[in-house]
């Protein structure tokens, strides 16, 4: 009975411990996935001649700029992103 009982208990522990794990899994997935597409969109811009990829093309450079220089952004961006 006892036996069965940690077993139990034991089990119901790692799968807690394993669904924690797969949630902070998640999130650093979700954040490293978003860093990637806000990279791609703000250092190599948009692809192509297409008619939606004039707006951000223009905005492009202030992005570079306010990241350069707004200490705001860089906390975010080493903060959400980059996890420091």
């Amino acid at each position: 009975m006892a036996a069965e009982i940690l077993a139990k208990a034991f089990a119901h522990a790692v799968n807690t411990s394993l669904a924690h794990h797969g949630e902070e899994c998640l999130a650093r997935i979700s954040r490293a996935q978003e860093f990637s597409r806000w990279n791609i969109a703000t250092i190599d811009g948009p692809s192509g001649e297409r008619e939606d990829a004039a707006f951000p093309r223009l905005i492009q450079p202030m992005r570079l700029e306010t990241l350069r220089f707004s200490s705001a952004h860089q906390v975010f961006l080493t903060t959400d992103f980059v996890g420091i």
